[in-house]
């Protein structure tokens, strides 16, 4: 048996998000800024591994994706934590850890009623 190991490949120049998307599977991540930049970033993700279970689900993975982003960066914390939760494993679980970080700090604003502006500190 083959098991095949996937590594999520994060894109920190949104120019090329409308080239890569045109060959590619690209999710939006975090917004993230360091005290160092003027400005925050939007990081994204590439997922290239390709199995007929996400070519089925694509729509339906996509939108889930979307609308976990969404709620994550707007602070609806069980909407995000609900998609957060179903999407893991998707993606031949490249976002996992993603998810998970998604996860944690839903449940940490959740449980200190914490009201952010959906870009992270790094």
């Amino acid at each position: 048996m083959i098991l095949y190991s996937y590594v999520m490949q994060i894109i920190f120049d949104e120019k090329l998000v409308p080239e890569l998307r045109a060959r590619y599977i690209v999710l939006e991540l975090d917004t993230v800024i360091q005290p160092k930049m003027d400005n925050p970033i939007t990081l994204y993700a590439l997922v290239e591994g390709m199995n007929i279970n996400i070519i089925m689900n694509l729509p339906d993975l996509y939108a889930q994706h979307e609308a976990m982003i969404y709620a994550y960066k707007n602070n609806a914390w069980d909407e995000a934590i609900t998609n957060a939760q179903a999407l893991k494993g998707s993606w031949n679980s490249e976002l996992d850890e993603f998810y998970d970080l998604v996860l944690d700090t839903c449940k940490e604003f959740q449980s200190t009623n914490t009201v952010w502006n959906g870009i992270r500190m790094t």
